[in-house]
């Protein structure tokens, strides 16, 4: 067990358990604080191949799956959706976080894009990650026109963040901030033509 008094992120308390060997049933966790102060907790299962299918909570939350990377404020958080038929990606973590910040940010493609992959070669990837590359891709962009171009060399990454939030795509059928889309679907374009005004 490890327990973190200050998440770096956060701040907030963050208690990491690792079990091996289980035997298979369910388990409980009880959570106590030990001078009645109230509290609330929120927990999560780790992702991806690091656990079988058959690990889960019985009496989850799907809207409150934004993992540790993701739920901070400072951070640009990335959902992905398919943009060949515009739908959010199924494993696409949805929000808001534990202190019910908003978040997801924003959602950017993230099914079947063209990347590098292992020996030299190249295919396609799907995901989050590659949703947070493709946001990342645009905010390399959004730098060099405002830094190396000389157009606004006093930029900050939050600035930069609330501009693609600002110009994002929203279909008028939904609410927005929202758990599953942000603020909208990242649009590139929308970003260059607010920013070629100045």
């Amino acid at each position: 067990m490890n327990n973190i008094l200050f998440e770096e992120g956060t701040g907030n308390q963050f208690i990491l358990l690792r079990f091996r060997n289980m035997f298979s049933g369910i388990w409980y966790i009880s959570l106590f604080s030990e001078d009645l102060t109230p509290f609330s907790y929120h927990c999560w299962l780790p992702s991806g191949i690091l656990i079988s299918n058959e690990t889960y909570f019985i009496n989850s939350d799907p809207n409150t799956t934004i993992t540790m990377q993701g739920d901070t404020a400072s951070v640009l958080t990335v959902t992905a959706y398919n943009q060949t038929d515009g739908t959010i990606l199924a494993e696409s973590s949805k929000g808001y976080t534990r202190l019910e910040q908003i978040k997801p940010d924003l959602a950017a493609p993230g099914y079947r894009l063209p990347c590098a992959i292992p020996d030299f070669q190249y295919g396609t990837a799907t995901g989050t990650g590659v949703a947070a590359a493709y946001a990342a891709g645009i905010a390399a962009m959004i730098i060099e026109w405002a830094y190396f171009k000389g157009n606004y060399t006093t930029v900050t990454g939050n600035q930069i963040s609330r501009l693609m939030m600002r110009t994002a795509d929203r279909d008028p059928g939904y609410v927005y901030p929202n758990r599953i889309w942000g603020y909208g679907k990242l649009n590139a374009e929308n970003i260059f033509k607010e920013i070629l005004i100045f």
